[in-house]
């Protein structure tokens, strides 16, 4: 039993703001019962409190609430503290704070109060406290950071309150609650939602009830009732000098919770249903009976995230016991059963507020829709879509979902039961998914780059490995774009034992060596896997040798920027271009001091295309920036464009002309990595020499042959500058698309090639 004892005592003039709300409704008469002042803030003074409140005579108390209306958000938005400075106006004795949700208000309402009032009682939510404690929350027991902005907000408030009353002594309460509950309203329910019409599937003896891990309906409910919360309130005004009440926390809470469960029960033996159908459901089954995700979010929160806390230091300080959950959830369910014209008018704000901009056409005002409250349902409302509004929120509309729910009861089956009807719906979902990975697989470059880059292929089966092969005795890192750093590996000759970072001597010697090849590899690899050709040249053509991989290669590194695309086609051309700068820039500068002619580019399948792209920017005064193109170009198994690739693939040639012509205008249109080294090719100033195997699978050779037409018929492919042809091919029978450099013809060729850009030897 609850006790009372002492309501007497000195009158204070208290002014409670969100005075019409559940918890005020019952508060406002209890303080005039008092013999206080009470003065009722809203935001809407023609807005009717709740109907039922503490004491049956309540109604002679209401005519003595003097009602203020003071728009609390508009008023710091013109002016930051004029809602407090209003308050203030009134010259309060004790200020009961029932609608702050947010620190900076309680702030500004709290810093024009100071030194002017007696008491400030703030209304807070057991939202502060984690929601997996074994035990119910004390309020002075240490605690995890809470779930959710809203908690977080709560639990900030009330430590500053408290802080405030140790540094600055000013007289303030927090009063925690997990719900209200009362004659007035509909309180929540046993499936967290407010909908009355569960209590109706209750009556029908028929019902789900939520669970989580298998807690078999145990999830708990920690409410109290409302006129319970009012006699709190008036406690700690009437004992706040006499006992230990500023500066402190209490929960206001029945001394046990109520499973849901329980609740279902209970509610049923008060309403008369003695023996009601319960189906647990475990959640994810539940939230997709609810049929909407705000109701979803909302039941959550309200069972899964709400602790239960200990009523204990209420008792020990206040006296007070609030009633149990039983006798409260009863009589308040009883009031929403009987009363349900009531509730629907209780509270209602204009629904027109919450009609979409711009889409009031397909709304149409209604008085009420199949047991809502009145409101805005959209057009298509007469087909069961309708929409209504519960306080405040736009929710969808739930036609029958309980009807429905009793006609799988009467056929004896279970909701969770595989059905024919289910196994349309997943070969329709594995569709859609299949339909969707082609969608994005044509539009989004990241995707794509997945099947162009397929940097998953080394990390699977050829890991770069710790150390460098040989010919490599240097591994560096240098920046590329920012965020990105290149993993490269490069070695001078003379070659020596140990790895370490060549000295300035050393890169000096190699400058003026003036043979330096920069090879650049394909996709699906990293920059060891070719680490023979570069030996090669090391060996027998006596060739400095650099090597790198590009962002997201190898040990590369990507943009840090959030959603940026790696590797991407234009990052790979930067990365190349960096590499390529810091090979040529002065070693007093940091880079090699390689002279630009002394250079050849070595691409490999998708390196092909890279190499063409910077030596055809190199070649262009407009966009060389100052720079000299390399001496000449080695493109090996090379590329025309992406695009050629996929239309040559063998499984393409046996498709229709038609869906061939579809699929290039697909291609064409949608393709965002295109890698178009053919187009690059015929600006190259350099000689370019083109290797490529006719037993090619990837990239078939016809593509290779098609780069030296298009190039040897364009003006920088024609001719020869030292002796060495603008452009040459060498087309090789027994060689694949990794085996190129492996026959002796292509050996002699880069040799005759080499040779002839660095000037003999």
């Amino acid at each position: 039993q609850r006790v009372v004892a002492g309501w007497g005592g000195f009158a204070m003039k208290v002014v409670v703001v969100g005075g019409n709300t559940e918890a005020g409704s019952y508060l406002c008469p209890r303080l005039v019962q008092a013999g206080h002042e009470c003065v009722c803030v809203t935001e809407d003074a023609g807005q009717r409190p709740f109907y039922a409140h503490g004491p049956e005579e309540s109604g002679q108390f209401w005519d003595k609430v003097q009602v203020v209306e003071l728009r609390r958000a508009e008023l710091d938005a013109e002016s930051p503290g004029l809602f407090g400075a209003r308050v203030g106006g009134m010259a309060p004795d004790v200020v009961v704070d029932l609608a702050c949700s947010d620190l900076a208000a309680c702030k500004a309402l709290v810093s024009s109060l100071k030194g002017t009032i007696k008491h400030y009682i703030h209304a807070g939510s057991f939202h502060v406290y984690s929601p997996s404690a074994k035990r119910p929350w004390e309020e002075d027991r240490a605690r995890p950071h809470p779930v959710g902005l809203y908690a977080s907000e709560q639990q900030r408030m009330e430590r500053y309150l408290v802080d405030c009353f140790h540094r600055e002594r000013f007289p303030a309460t927090v009063l925690l609650h997990g719900g209200l509950v009362g004659r007035g309203w509909a309180p929540i329910n046993f499936q967290g939602t407010r909908d009355p019409r569960v209590f109706d599937a209750v009556l029908k003896g028929w019902v789900l009830i939520p669970d989580e891990q298998n807690k078999k309906g145990n999830l708990p409910l920690h409410m109290v009732h409302a006129d319970d919360f009012a006699m709190t309130v008036l406690a700690c005004i009437q004992h706040r000098e006499a006992k230990n009440v500023l500066g402190q926390v209490f929960n206001v809470c029945p001394e046990l919770p109520i499973s849901v469960m329980g609740y279902a029960r209970g509610v049923s033996e008060a309403l008369g249903q003695k023996q009601p159908t319960l189906k647990i459901r475990q959640w994810p089954d539940f939230q997709h009976s609810l049929g909407d995700r705000q109701l979803a979010i909302s039941a959550y929160d309200r069972l899964l995230r709400m602790p239960y806390a200990s009523g204990g230091k209420l008792k020990r300080v206040l006296n007070l016991e609030p009633r149990p959950l039983v006798l409260a959830l009863g009589e308040a369910c009883s009031f929403a059963v009987s009363c349900r014209e009531q509730l629907q008018g209780a509270r209602e704000v204009d629904p027109a507020f919450f009609v979409p901009k711009g889409c009031e056409e397909d709304y149409l005002p209604a008085a009420a829709y199949e047991g809502s409250k009145p409101g805005y349902v959209f057009k298509e409302g007469s087909k069961g879509l309708g929409y209504y509004v519960d306080r405040g929120f736009l929710i969808k509309h739930q036609q029958r979902v309980y009807e429905f729910y009793d006609g799988q009861s009467k056929k004896d089956t279970s909701t969770e039961d595989w059905q024919w009807t289910d196994s349309i719906k997943y070969i329709v979902m594995v569709l859609l998914m299949a339909a969707l990975f082609l969608w994005s697989f044509y539009t989004s470059e990241r995707t794509q780059g997945v099947f162009v880059f397929m940097t998953w292929v080394p990390h699977m089966f050829n890991r770069l490995p710790r150390f460098p092969p040989r010919p490599f005795t240097s591994s560096i890192r240098i920046d590329s774009i920012p965020g990105v750093k290149l993993g490269v590996w490069h070695s001078l000759l003379p070659r020596r034992g140990a790895l370490d970072k060549y000295t300035d001597r050393e890169m000096q010697r190699a400058a003026k060596h003036c043979r330096t090849v920069l090879y650049l590899h394909g996709n699906a690899e990293a920059r060891h896997k070719q680490a023979w050709k570069l030996r090669w040249y090391n060996e027998t053509l006596g060739a400095d040798v650099v090597t790198f991989d590009y962002q997201g290669f190898g040990d590369s590194t990507c943009p840090g920027e959030a959603f940026s695309i790696c590797p991407s086609e234009v990052g790979v051309y930067q990365d190349a271009m960096h590499v390529y700068d810091w090979m040529t820039r002065a070693n007093d500068e940091g880079g090699m001091g390689i002279p630009a002619k002394c250079i050849i580019l070595h691409g490999h399948s998708l390196g092909s295309a890279v190499a063409s792209r910077i030596a055809s920017k190199l070649s262009d005064p407009g966009t060389a920036e100052g720079r000299s193109p390399p001496g000449g170009v080695v493109l090996e198994a090379p590329l025309s464009s992406v695009r050629d690739v996929v239309n040559s693939h063998w499984v393409v040639s046996l498709l229709p002309s038609l869906v061939r012509n579809q699929l290039d205008a697909f291609l064409r249109e949608s393709l965002k990595l295109r890698f178009e080294g053919g187009a690059h090719a015929q600006l190259v100033a350099p000689p370019v020499l083109i290797l490529h195997g006719e037993r090619d699978d990837v990239v078939p050779v016809q593509l290779g042959q098609s780069i030296y037409d298009t190039r040897s018929a364009s003006e920088l492919g024609r001719g020869s500058a030292n002796g060495v042809p603008q452009t040459d091919i060498l087309r090789l029978p027994a060689a694949d698309h990794d085996t190129v450099m492996k026959q002796e013809e292509a050996m002699s060729k880069v040799s005759e090639f080499a040779r002839g850009v660095w000037g003999g030897g």
